[in-house]
């Protein structure tokens, strides 16, 4: 395929453009609504297009006709009956399954269970006219047996009308209680929700992996420290060991082994090749993560896929059947490495198409004719999806994800490296203010990341935005501790809380300071989660390098967050609890080490005025940590500011609390270090 498509700019999502382009500093709103579209998805036929769109405080998905443009269908957010949130789910991803019918995702948030804040994942079938819908297993068979899932494992299934789906089912289990039974693969009715054990589990069995013609090929059992692989060969319905290792899981052996330098090599087992007998496999422990298939028959790994030497490969990039095309991986920039030539060829004219621009496809049609696109660019910094014809060589625009932020008022990310103090080099992205792009020793903020096994990715945040978009630069380092640069890059975090990865962060500020960028009298540091970590952190530990703090969800005791996720029963069991203290520490070996980089413990240190931002419904970081640190604060005669956000969660889910922080931010800022 030579030739290049136009680009239509016709939208089949009604978007209201501003007639001017101007760098003004846009309202909350702009940046705190939640996308316009959220995700899209075309049906197997590309006749029809499922968005997940949101309007205000409503969330709906709406099923268009590519061809009319026409609005043909679609569903709200069911109603979470019972619940004490705002009364509905909130919608995530959406997947067709026919021309007549697609599954959305559906979680809901602050249900309480005996006091304690939960969240339920449920998968909603719903026709494409929008009048049949129904919850996938969600229901109870009797007292013995429960069902809850929201994932789909194939959406090929034994019989018409069925997919599979895996869940636990658990015979007398307890809502909070750990006991398990057994992880089964079921068939379900897309039309009743009702499910039928096709394939059973072990006690042991986390996990199966199906073919393209939906049948079970891979039962993936471990415990603590092993996994042992079985699979079912081409012809035969017995399975059979084909592979024994380790699983990654932060036990007693696994970190002797650290600590004695070596590395095991981990195994995670993804989707079929095109041959029924080869798999792909996710391998990391040495170096970067990578991916190759491996033989069933032989046992034996084939030639790798695809591997950086700096960054992790990500997730397999799958059809609707199942098919994998290839590999997404974020380097500066995420971006998807495809196995098939014409696939690559594909993205080799997209991208001569969109001089500029970072463009991915989202979805395709079954005759892979239509494509479903989302586009980053320099006139469209937001996000834009269109739909792509290759038949009439045309891209039309469908709408764009924050349609009030234009090109005039933001500036994309850039990628720059800059020296740690000992020497190291660290990646960070930098985002300047649209009024004044080339400005110099500017008002800033630095802003880590949360996880803090995460990364930032340089596309279009709507956090950092929101704050360049007021006039301040935004630095956001990938610290050491990071994921998605290697495992010596992630394990360099461990036990370096407060030490090694906040020099990580400090020595940022300390570049952007030698490049002329910023006035190193007019920084600032702010953070989510784990960033509202090292907010306290600079705070505390470093007080002379900021004038002023935003903390959001931050951990500030760090011997309460261990005591809250080590739930009785789960001591040195539980995943969790062995990460925590694998990264964090051990309270009941080195207390004082743990306290000494605990923000709460430390709050005699503090100099710049602290603004601390929590959601009332967080199960991941309880609201208490930040009372603990306003109490501390108060206790100590420190200036703070204490903001709640009722009905809130963990990850900002919600329209009209993401404008309340971004306005409670900017006038924190605006009070303290004025741009």
């Amino acid at each position: 395929m030579t030739r290049i498509f136009s680009r239509v700019l016709a939208g089949l999502v009604s978007v209201a453009m501003s007639a001017m382009a101007v760098a003004a500093t846009l309202p909350p709103e702009a940046f705190g609504a939640l996308p316009a579209i959220q995700d899209a998805d075309l049906s197997p036929s590309g006749d029809k297009v499922a968005l997940v769109v949101n309007e205000g405080l409503i969330q709906r998905v709406a099923v268009l006709d590519t061809k009319t443009r026409a609005l043909i269908g679609g569903a709200n957010a069911p109603k979470a009956e019972g619940r004490d949130d705002r009364g509905r789910y909130s919608l995530g991803g959406v997947v067709w399954y026919s021309d007549d019918r697609f599954f959305v995702t559906a979680r809901s948030l602050g249900s309480t269970r005996g006091g304690t804040s939960v969240q339920d994942c449920g998968l909603l079938s719903v026709s494409a006219d929008g009048k049949e819908s129904v919850m996938m297993m969600g229901f109870v068979v009797d007292a013995d047996i429960q069902f809850k899932s929201c994932g789909i494992t194939s959406l090929k299934g034994p019989e018409p009308d069925t997919i599979l789906m895996t869940t636990f089912t658990s015979a007398g289990q307890r809502a909070g209680a750990r006991a398990r039974s057994s992880l089964d693969l079921y068939a379900v009715n897309v039309k009743t929700g009702r499910g039928r054990i096709v394939e059973p589990g072990t006690s042991d069995t986390f996990g199966f992996r199906v073919d393209r013609e939906g049948k079970a090929r891979l039962r993936l059992d471990g415990n603590s420290s092993n996994a042992t692989v079985h699979a079912r060969l081409s012809g035969s319905d017995e399975w059979v060991p084909v592979y024994s290792g380790r699983v990654r899981n932060y036990t007693d052996e696994d970190n002797r082994e650290r600590a004695a330098g070596r590395r095991s090599e981990f195994w995670s087992f993804g989707g079929f090749g095109a041959d029924p007998d080869k798999v792909y496999v996710f391998i990391s422990g040495k170096g970067t993560n990578r991916i190759a298939l491996f033989d069933l028959k032989t046992r034996q790994l084939e030639a790798t896929k695809l591997q950086d030497p700096r960054f992790d490969a990500g997730g397999l990039v799958t059809l609707r059947n199942g098919r994998v095309i290839g590999a997404g991986i974020a380097r500066e920039f995420p971006e998807t490495v495809y196995f098939e030539p014409d696939w690559q060829q594909l993205k080799n004219t997209i991208k001569e198409s969109f001089p500029g621009d970072r463009v991915s496809v989202r979805s395709s049609s079954d005759d892979l004719k239509k494509h479903i696109l989302y586009l980053e660019g320099p006139q469209s910094p937001s996000g834009e999806f269109l739909f792509l014809d290759l038949n009439s060589m045309d891209a039309k625009t469908i709408g764009f994800q924050y349609p009030a932020v234009k090109a005039a008022n933001v500036v994309p990310a850039r990628w720059v490296i800059y020296s740690a103090r000992d020497g190291t080099q660290i990646p960070a992205y930098i985002t300047m203010p649209a009024a004044n792009p080339n400005g110099k020793n500017l008002a800033a903020n630095v802003m880590p990341h949360g996880g803090p096994r995460a990364r930032d990715f340089g596309d279009f945040d709507w956090f950092s935005q929101s704050l360049a978009n007021a006039g301040y630069v935004v630095i956001q380092p990938q610290f050491r501790g990071s994921a998605g640069f290697g495992l010596e890059w992630d394990e360099a975090g461990a036990k370096q809380w407060g030490k090694l990865m906040q020099d990580d962060v400090s020595d940022a500020v300390k570049y952007a300071v030698a490049q002329g960028i910023i006035d190193p009298k007019r920084v600032c540091i702010l953070g989510w989660s784990y960033g509202g970590y090292a907010a306290g952190a600079g705070a505390t530990l470093t007080p002379d390098l900021y004038r002023c703090v935003v903390a959001g969800a931050g951990v500030f005791d760090l011997v309460e967050m261990l005591r809250y996720v080590d739930a009785p029963g789960a001591r040195d069991v539980d995943t969790s609890v062995l990460y925590w203290k694998y990264y964090i520490g051990n309270p009941e070996t080195d207390r004082a080490g743990v306290e000494a980089v605990s923000p709460s413990k430390q709050v005699a240190n503090v100099k710049a005025p602290i603004l601390l931002i929590h959601g009332r419904l967080d199960t991941t970081v309880p609201i208490k940590q930040s009372e603990i640190m306003r109490d501390a604060l108060q206790a100590a005669g420190k200036v703070h500011e204490y903001v709640v956000l009722e009905q809130e969660d963990h990850y900002m889910s919600f329209p009209q609390t993401r404008t309340r922080t971004i306005q409670a931010m900017r006038d924190f800022l605006v009070k303290h270090n004025p741009p």
